[in-house]
């Protein structure tokens, strides 16, 4: 079988050429991961034949199986998703776009997955991706592009795992039958404040000077936009950590030659993994995300940076009544 899923991979390899970007996360977060499980999925499948969705999502799953193996890295048995909530687990989810002029035609999207306590509030449980990469193929979806991102995303999983854990031993059991864990827990609920920082990606096509002056200017905006929703901008370390080190991220791509502007906001808080209390790493426990396909303007951009920032505005309300209505 092992011979098998090898060699209908290397035939569908040459058949296309590929293009790949990766991002990670955290590498501290794999240090002293022994056991975990292994879950392949689908996200968005348009860019992909119905008939060859499956047997696909069988070769993703036994070709990562194999390079975990033969990197002697141990894995638990598990193909009950349900039986995976509240144990470190290692998820690809496969997402394929016919029709990309600018979001990627192949995404996978790689996580490690686990049960954390918040470092600020140890009574605050929840299962949040402690390291995450990221791979993208184009132009457009081929069964040999889809193998060969999935395949550097699990290549890219092994090298950082074995940085981590050099000397970690092997070791493979079935997962045993337990009452999953429910995460009803709100993550921003207690939070004093935040940390805010925007950046943008630098555009070749874009005036280097002004990108520059307009991320300075959304810097500015964006705290006073805090300010007046009542919520301190955290700038010193005693009281960052202190508030467990939270962090509003606002990512911001521009494209001019295919006109677009992408906003990733994510907030980054300090947790420990029950598996080890004593490590310490930081995992996103808010994302918001926006691509409009519009002529890039400074007025447009900030509209779409102030929308993201106002749905963040409304969680922290919603989970701090009592704390926003005293500070007003």
């Amino acid at each position: 079988m092992r011979q098998y899923i090898l060699a209908i991979t290397v035939l569908l390899l040459g058949l296309t050429t590929h293009a790949s970007a990766q991002s990670r996360g955290s590498d501290e977060a794999l240090v002293g991961l022994r056991e975990f499980s292994l879950f392949v999925k689908y996200g968005e499948t348009e860019g992909l034949s119905e008939m060859l969705r499956p047997n696909i999502l069988e070769i993703l799953h036994a070709r990562a199986r194999i390079l975990l193996s033969d990197a002697d890295i141990p894995i638990l048995e598990s193909t009950d998703e349900a039986k995976l909530m509240g144990r470190p687990r290692l998820v690809f989810t496969v997402i394929l776009h016919k029709e990309a002029p600018v979001i990627p035609a192949v995404l996978v999207d790689s996580k490690l997955v686990e049960r954390v306590r918040l470092s600020r509030d140890p009574a605050k449980e929840i299962d949040l991706a402690t390291w995450g990469s990221s791979g993208v193929g184009l132009p457009t979806v081929t069964q040999s592009m889809v193998i060969r991102v999935f395949d550097a995303q699990v290549s890219n999983f092994v090298k950082y795992y074995r940085e981590a854990n050099p000397t970690a031993p092997s070791a493979k059991k079935e997962v045993s039958d337990l009452p999953a864990p429910t995460d009803g827990t709100n993550t921003l609920q207690g939070l004093p404040g935040s940390q805010i920082f925007v950046s943008i990606s630098r555009d070749p096509l874009g005036d280097e000077y002004r990108q520059a002056e307009l991320q300075k200017f959304l810097q500015n905006a964006a705290e006073q936009k805090f300010k007046e929703a009542q919520i301190p901008v955290l700038r010193y370390i005693n009281e960052t950590e202190k508030a467990g080190d939270p962090l509003l991220s606002v990512f911001i791509k521009l494209s001019k030659l295919n006109p677009s502007i992408e906003i990733e906001s994510t907030f980054w808080q300090r947790v420990r993994p029950l598996r080890d209390p004593k490590m310490h790493t930081r995992a996103v426990t808010w994302k918001s995300q926006t691509l409009d396909l519009v002529t890039v303007t400074d007025d447009v951009v900030l509209r779409l940076v102030n929308s993201q920032l106002d749905e963040f505005i409304k969680a922290y309300q919603t989970a701090n009544p009592k704390l926003t209505s005293v500070r007003q």
